[in-house]
């Protein structure tokens, strides 16, 4: 799988409301990862089925910033 060699960074799951505004380049916010992480903590997001979407950064209060995105077949 793609994200084999990321193993290392943190995994978070986005729902499909979330996963739309990501992959256009959006910020999401996401109260419950608010104070989980480290300022701008590197992290692999994933959609509620598990399918790898690409890397992200997380802010200290829930921001999710989208960085590197895979090319998703929409269906």
């Amino acid at each position: 799988p793609t994200d084999t060699l990321l193993h290392n960074l943190p995994a978070v799951f986005v729902d499909s409301v979330a996963f739309k505004l990501l992959s256009h380049g959006q910020i999401v916010t996401d109260l419950a990862l608010a104070d989980k992480f480290p300022e701008m903590e590197k992290i692999r997001l994933y959609d509620q089925e598990k399918q790898f979407l690409g890397l992200g950064e997380v802010t200290t209060c829930g921001k999710i910033i989208p960085k590197r995105l895979m090319a998703i077949a929409s269906t």
